[in-house]
């Protein structure tokens, strides 16, 4: 029973640390660029997708390099998961929400940057609609040209790699009108 009290005096000061650097490091700056941002908050204001990449990059991002330096040896990374490390004796605890919050996180991560950098592949199939001869949708750089007959999936990237042409637009045509209004 003396060691497990004395590792216990050892380890709670190290856990109460490494949660002040947790909620310094990650917490705050995070809190800083997402607070009022779009999906975190109901808002027109969207978060920003590189800053979001600061935060979740496999390699080098804040979160990833905090569990890899922070809690290296008590937490580690397999396939796409975190788990606690079997320590014989005390090791840290670690509340069971913030894993999962972690690995939610890596989750994310594996998903918007499987490329390396925030990118996300996604399937968009329209459907023909009454009133509508066709649509054109317009993602970036990649136009999707609609024109209300056999439905069929299409493949499309967001953001696309240029930087240059970021932006979106829906136009369709009416049945009884000439040009493509803005839908």
């Amino acid at each position: 029973r003396p060691v497990a009290q004395a590792t216990q005096i050892v380890l709670q000061p190290a856990q109460a640390s490494l949660n002040d650097a947790w909620r310094q490091t990650i917490v705050a700056t995070w809190n800083k660029s997402f607070a009022g941002r779009y999906p975190f908050d109901n808002t027109d204001n969207d978060a920003s997708i590189p800053e979001l990449a600061r935060f979740l990059r496999p390699q080098g991002g804040m979160i990833s390099t905090f569990l890899n330096t922070q809690l290296a040896g008590v937490l580690e990374l397999q396939g796409d998961q975190w788990v606690e490390v079997n320590t014989r004796g005390g090791a840290l605890q670690f509340d069971p929400s913030f894993i999962k919050a972690v690995n939610t996180l890596q989750r994310i991560a594996g998903h918007l940057m499987a490329q390396g950098e925030p990118q996300y592949r996604f399937d968009f199939k329209p459907v023909p609609t009454p009133g509508i001869t066709d649509t054109l949708l317009t993602i970036d750089t990649q136009k999707l040209h609609y024109y209300n007959q056999r439905e069929t999936w299409h493949g499309l990237m967001w953001p696309r790699a240029d930087t240059r042409h970021h932006g979106h637009a829906a136009h369709h045509r009416h049945a009884k009108a000439s040009l493509l209004q803005p839908a």
